[in-house]
């Protein structure tokens, strides 16, 4: 059985310099945490230059001939369009650019629905491949209107309809695709590693071997992401990256968090320093940062109106893995209310074991 499913979505344009006008933090993590450093960029501003030009902070490359490429510090792929890094040899975003296309594989269906601009601001996305069982695309025309068509193959048992009271409810099954998620978690962490002042690099030393070590054998049980989300279907275009620093060294928390809010998405993890957390009792399972809030000017004009970016409860995903997975999104719910034709976008994370056990004996399916 065919099916199309198509909607027409609004508009969501930040104009003027500064678009990003700030971050709130829940009462209580603002106590526990204070700003280290917070890159915001978006549309309307300007490229922010990140880093000593000539040195590689990852390997410590000085020769000025292997600086020739543009290193996004956060990745174009994922909407970022104006940080870049001066300081990330074409050596390292080469082997950088692994870890990159494991992370997008792994939110590749958010970011179909949000209809981001990859790479080459690239205007078109798909999530499965054309002709399989199940996609779903997002295009954009010139005149900036976005439209969202999904298209499912077979006897109909990757979609279902269901009404409650006014709204219609369509549950689209995604295309089971595979990332390794501890190549993403590596995206994560070389981010973060990124935006760290010199003061903090010295901390921070077994993470960069870490991260240089493409096929690393250490031993991590739980590398543990929260990632959350926020206008599934109309992302905006912008991306904060944030480093928070415990207020009190001895306290029993992570030294440092690193929070990425780009697009429609929001990932949030413990940045490990090589000895700041030895102090530390074992820390359960999905203590994380919540109540991330972003401001922003919405339209152009002397006078932008204020709004704010609310971004979901995280899910808390295990990415230690070595092996593939399948990416954590396993369906696409649309909810249109027919009365007054209001729509949203929600997504049903997968209820897989290797969340909380890394497993990487365990089974795949194809």
């Amino acid at each position: 059985m065919d099916s199309d499913v198509e909607g027409d979505l609004p508009r969501f344009a930040f104009s003027g310099r500064g678009a990003v006008r700030r971050v709130d933090r829940s009462s209580q993590e603002a106590a526990m945490y204070e700003v280290l450093r917070q890159i915001k960029a978006g549309v309307g501003g300007g490229i922010i230059k990140l880093g000593e030009r000539h040195v590689c902070r990852f390997c410590g490359n000085t020769d000025p001939r292997r600086f020739r490429q543009r290193a996004h510090t956060f990745p174009e792929a994922l909407g970022n369009h104006w940080v870049i890094s001066r300081d990330e040899c074409d050596d390292c975003n080469a082997k950088f650019s692994k870890y990159e296309d494991a992370l997008v594989k792994a939110v590749g269906i958010i970011l179909t629905v949000g209809g981001e601009k990859g790479k080459g601001h690239s205007s078109r996305r798909q999530t499965g491949r054309t002709g399989s069982a199940s996609t779903v695309r997002h295009l954009r025309d010139a005149d900036g209107n976005r439209r969202i068509s999904t298209r499912l193959r077979g006897d109909g048992s990757s979609v279902r309809l269901a009404w409650q009271r006014d709204v219609l409810t369509i549950r689209h099954s995604v295309a089971p695709e595979k990332f390794v998620p501890r190549y993403a978690y590596k995206a994560l962490t070389k981010m973060a590693y990124a935006l760290l002042p010199d003061e903090e690099l010295a901390n921070y030393g077994q993470t960069r071997t870490w991260l240089l070590d493409v096929n690393d054998s250490e031993d991590f049980p739980v590398l543990e992401v929260a990632l959350s989300f926020t206008l599934l279907g109309n992302a905006p275009p912008l991306a904060v990256g944030t480093l928070l620093r415990r207020s009190d060294p001895l306290a029993p928390i992570p030294h440092i968090l690193f929070l990425l809010s780009i697009g429609s998405l929001c990932f949030q993890i413990d940045l490990r320093s090589d000895h700041l957390e030895d102090h530390l009792p074992p820390i359960p399972i999905g203590q994380t940062v919540e109540g991330w809030r972003i401001g922003c000017a919405t339209n152009s004009g002397p006078q932008p109106e204020p709004y704010v970016l609310t971004y979901s409860k995280p899910s808390i995903l295990n990415w230690s893995s070595k092996t593939p997975r399948l990416q954590p999104v396993e369906e696409l719910l649309f909810h249109k209310c027919m009365r007054t034709t209001a729509a949203e976008f929600e997504l049903v994370m997968r209820d897989e074991p290797w969340l909380e056990d890394s497993g990487d004996d365990a089974d795949v399916p194809g």
